[in-house]
């Protein structure tokens, strides 16, 4: 993609990419990991995993709307030069708080989530390689690489749906899940905006040629580090559901 669109435009979409990245775990708010330990503790009560996933789900969408907020704010201010790119990364937020990955790995169901991912980020490539052919498709492979993550919530939130269903919310849990969350939410926020934030500096202090060539080689690393990701996630979906210390140790 580089190559075809050129390491200007490339820096530009990656620098998009970022936004979105940074912008997402405001919307999940440590749910990602908060949200397995929950459905952990009543695996065995179909009707309460169901309350946990509509209030679970009911947080993130009052998230979602500070969170589009907050871009649409920086889409017209700060980063206007960007204003069609911030419009784009708040559409795609809009799938954020429909992510079922969290139930999945809550309820073991590993083979559906590795299916989901494997699947939609190919097809995303796919996509990229078939349709991305010059620079005027910047905007294009932009979206085409946002494309995975917009699959992947949709479909685990109808697998979500279609086998566990969801409860209407409750206030009194709300209130004590959102406490819960604040403090996944406050490592998880902040350990991504210090991943992603020499992006924001390079594109705010370097030319977007620059950017391109930073953004190409970051780009690389963290496709590496998928690998250990994989096996974390695989491995936190069997100890959420661990009761003792016991178990824990073997």
């Amino acid at each position: 993609a580089q190559e075809r669109i050129g390491t200007a435009f490339f820096g530009i979409a990656q620098f998009g990419i970022t936004v979105s990245e940074i912008a997402i775990p405001f919307v999940l708010f440590g749910f990602n990991m908060l949200g397995p330990v929950l459905l952990g503790q009543v695996r065995d009560q179909p009707q309460r995993i169901r309350e946990v996933i509509g209030d679970v789900t009911a947080i993130k969408v009052v998230h979602l709307v500070l969170t589009i907020m907050a871009v649409l704010w920086l889409a017209s201010g700060p980063y206007a030069e960007y204003h069609e790119m911030f419009l784009w990364v708040s559409a795609s937020l809009l799938f954020s708080c429909i992510d079922g990955m969290w139930v999945l790995f809550g309820t073991q169901s590993m083979v559906w989530a590795s299916v989901l991912i494997s699947t939609s980020r190919i097809l995303g490539l796919v996509a990229v390689v078939m349709l991305v052919q010059d620079e005027r498709d910047m905007f294009l492979y932009f979206l085409l690489t946002l494309l995975p993550t917009v699959l992947i919530n949709l479909f685990s939130f109808g697998l979500t749906l279609s086998r566990h269903g969801i409860a209407r919310p409750s206030w009194v849990r709300l209130r004590g899940y959102w406490r819960l969350g604040a403090s996944y939410a406050a490592v998880t926020c902040l350990a991504l905006v210090m991943d992603r934030l020499d992006v924001l500096m390079v594109e705010r202090w370097l030319s977007r040629v620059e950017l391109g060539w930073y953004s190409g080689a970051l780009r690389i690393a963290h496709s590496l580090s998928q690998a250990l990701t994989y096996f974390v996630m695989a491995l936190f979906s069997e100890v959420v559901i661990l009761r003792t210390r016991e178990e824990l140790t073997k």
